[in-house]
């Protein structure tokens, strides 16, 4: 996974996600978002197992793949860069390197899949509602 995304984008996401994540929960898995990158965009989901959120973010995508972080560490590194653009790249294993002008950060994710399944939202609009 390699790209280059606009810093107050990727920072707007991850701001929304922070009201769903868990910070202290049973499952750690649900602390962090899922990154994943292909055909021009980055999405980002984030879950609680009730409530999920995506969202698709613009990006100029080098390398497609995908990887599990830490919301709320990868949040406060994308609000410390100091340019507008980011450039995201996977290193060895399961690390992201994260690089913005002078600034470097790299940090350690989990395998995508360990995220928890998401259902499709075409899923979602078949349900019968009940009132």
């Amino acid at each position: 996974m390699e790209l280059f995304i606009d810093r107050d984008a990727l920072g707007r996401a991850l701001a929304r996600v922070q009201g769903i994540i868990e910070r202290r929960g049973t499952q750690p898995i649900l602390s962090h978002v899922l990154l994943r990158a292909e055909d021009g965009e980055l999405r980002v989901t984030a879950t609680d197992t009730e409530i999920t959120l995506l969202s698709h973010l613009a990006a100029n995508v080098t390398a497609p793949g995908e990887l599990s972080l830490e919301a709320a560490g990868l949040f406060q590194v994308v609000r410390s860069l100091p340019e507008a653009v980011v450039h995201l790249r996977r290193g060895s294993g399961l690390h992201l390197e994260i690089a913005s002008g002078r600034a470097s950060f790299s940090l350690v994710g989990l395998p995508a899949e360990d995220f928890p399944p998401v259902q499709p939202i075409q899923a979602l609009s078949d349900r019968k509602s009940v009132v």
